[in-house]
């Protein structure tokens, strides 16, 4: 009787479970991990923290704009239109070769392919849960912007912990 009542329950709340088993085990769910983009999301990344770690900050994020320009993923394009709305002018960069899942080659990405993860700046923007999208120089961390996504409506219910048992800072993914 009670998988039954479970089972009405969840599905007025949009979960389907395909099998009493499911439901039975579900109560040791203690982490659920998505693709936060535009699953759980409304896929609208926006900037909300930027910091530079040099003086010439216009510089910095010129090339930063020079360089994602024409790149189409979300977070790429988040980055840019923010520095557009700041009227930042684009340095003119050629040849931008991109490598999907990678972020820009040369000197734009995440945290750990740039391996700029334990940078202060990094780290802060990683703890307030936020993705940390990396400028690097000569392998010198120039920037970090901090970006974070809205919740669906129809998916507010849901609360999403950290990946602290997996090892993964917030903000970064791990394949399992």
């Amino acid at each position: 009787m009670v998988v039954v009542i479970a089972g009405g329950v969840s599905a007025d709340k949009g979960v389907v479970f395909k099998s009493a088993e499911a439901i039975e085990n579900a109560y040791k769910t203690k982490q659920l991990i998505s693709d936060k983009t535009g699953t759980l999301t409304e896929g609208k990344m926006s900037v909300v923290v930027e910091r530079y770690c040099v003086e010439d900050q216009h510089a910095v994020a010129s090339t930063a704009l020079g360089l994602l320009t024409n790149i189409n993923h979300p977070v790429s394009m988040a980055v840019a239109a923010y520095l557009k709305e700041r009227d930042v002018t684009p340095y003119y960069i050629s040849d931008v070769k991109v490598l999907t899942g990678k972020g820009a080659h040369l000197r734009a990405g995440n945290s750990r392919w740039l391996a700029v993860t334990g940078h202060p700046s990094v780290r802060t923007i990683l703890a307030d849960g936020l993705t940390a999208f990396c400028i690097t120089i000569d392998s010198e961390l120039r920037a970090v912007f901090g970006l974070k996504d809205q919740l669906c409506d129809d998916s507010a219910f849901v609360r999403i912990s950290r990946h602290t048992s997996l090892g993964t800072p917030p903000g970064e993914t791990r394949p399992l």
